[in-house]
């Protein structure tokens, strides 16, 4: 059984404007879906009635089970048709088919004698395996916006994410376990299947699986875990032997960033508060997790993030307004830190207790995202260059984030911070 979910805005199942191709936008459930190890191939196996139904045409049907392996960013089909071509060799590699299998009720591929189970891999809970794509895992506010909040609401849509009352829900009934595509040799995106940066992403993907509850890396080799790592002990060199999946999804959720826009974009206002929680209770356990999440900030604790690690030119550097702000706030209520020399736990906590946060735009200015409600984020956008993940900070609806221009005068920014602290 599929069942398939559509992004609001868009069609299904003909294609949307600029030849996007029929699976962007979607996402789909699969149950008791095949896997054999032999090849690393997916099997999906009609019902009668689907069979029937569909006859001898099965171009309706594999346009319904065919989804995306997540991050496909819909806003580059705008760009001017000499770049398309680029655009759709990328997108045929990013689509997920299944081999379809129509049922005859004279034969059958599989003999279900040599059906492996895996629920007895994961002690007896029920796995929810996630296919996926790495995208930028390597920057970590990428990695929040393009895979943790796509993987999120992937679970979130088909009801994996929290309980029938709203809490994250860590079950006991299920485990999911988030499951890479192979890496390819060429990208032009240049993220993580792209040869050249593979074992960055690893490295940092070590780091942040814990965001996901999950610690998705086979240490062997140094190789993020792929099905054939995960069932090279299930008689990988017979081809007779299939893995039955009891629930697959994929996809790239209904939040993923580039592809989020217009009433998909004022979504983010509950559901990336939803995120947060989900993400304290994986860290710190249903429990503390929730009682984390929901605390208030520290009264008139102020939070600098040092830049370090920042490669862009022209950023804030705050040498001169962490003095004035000390001065005018005094020291025990400014707290300066390098973010990226501390645990993952650490930073989130750091940035939850914070009244106001002050940050350069960028990749390291995500970990905000875990402030407290009603908190102040000030952002320094670079002298010469844009505001970053603007729609995405502007539809989250639980912060009030500022952009300032990296250079703003000491008593501007001081103005802002009195303000803040006085709502």
């Amino acid at each position: 059984m599929v069942k398939a979910h559509w992004r609001p805005g868009t069609s299904a199942p003909n294609p949307t404007r600029f030849g996007i191709p029929d699976y962007v936008g979607r996402s789909c459930q699969f149950r008791n879906l095949y896997f054999r190890p032999f090849d690393c191939t997916f099997h999906y196996y009609a019902s009668p009635l689907q069979s029937r139904l569909v006859g001898e045409n099965t171009t309706a049907l594999l346009k319904q089970i065919t989804t995306s392996k997540g991050y496909v960013p819909r806003s580059l089909y705008n760009k001017p048709k000499r770049r398309h071509e680029f655009v759709f060799a990328e997108s045929r590699n990013a689509s997920f088919t299944p081999k379809l299998h129509l049922f005859d009720s004279n034969s059958s591929e599989i003999d279900h004698s040599n059906v492996v189970s895996v629920a007895a891999l994961r002690n007896q809970k029920m796995p929810v395996f996630l296919l996926y794509k790495l995208s930028y895992v390597f920057n970590f506010g990428h990695f929040v916006f393009d895979d943790l909040l796509s993987l999120f609401s992937l679970l979130d849509i088909f009801g994996y994410a929290s309980d029938e009352v709203g809490n994250p829900s860590l079950s006991t009934n299920y485990q999911h376990i988030p499951v890479t595509f192979p890496n390819e040799e060429h990208d032009f995106f240049y993220r993580c299947n792209h040869h050249s940066r593979w074992k960055e992403c690893v490295e940092m993907y070590k780091r942040v699986a814990p965001l996901m509850g999950v610690q998705p890396v086979q240490e062997q080799n140094d190789d993020i875990l792929s099905m054939k790592h995960l069932f090279r002990q299930s008689h990988h060199e017979n081809p007779r032997i299939f893995v039955q999946l009891p629930v697959v999804l994929v996809g790239t959720g209904d939040l993923a960033y580039f592809g989020c826009t217009g009433p998909c974009g004022a979504q983010r206002v509950s559901r990336i508060y939803c995120m947060r929680a989900w993400v304290f209770s994986n860290l710190f356990g249903p429990e503390l997790g929730n009682q984390y999440s929901r605390q208030s900030a520290i009264p008139g604790r102020i939070l600098v993030a040092l830049p370090f690690g920042n490669s862009h030119v022209g950023i804030e550097s705050f040498d001169t307004m962490i003095p004035a702000i000390q001065h005018a706030f005094g020291r025990s209520s400014v707290h300066v830190v390098n973010m990226a020399s501390l645990s993952l736990k650490d930073q989130i906590l750091e940035a939850s207790q914070a009244h106001v946060y002050l940050s350069n735009n960028g990749g390291g200015s995500a970990s905000s995202l875990f402030c407290a409600r009603d908190s102040t984020v000030i952002l320094f956008y670079q002298i010469n260059g844009q505001k970053r993940d603007e729609e995405l900070y502007s539809n989250q609806g639980y912060l009030n984030v500022k952009y300032l221009k990296a250079g703003t005068s000491s008593n501007y920014v001081i103005e802002q911070i009195l303000y803040a602290l006085s709502q």
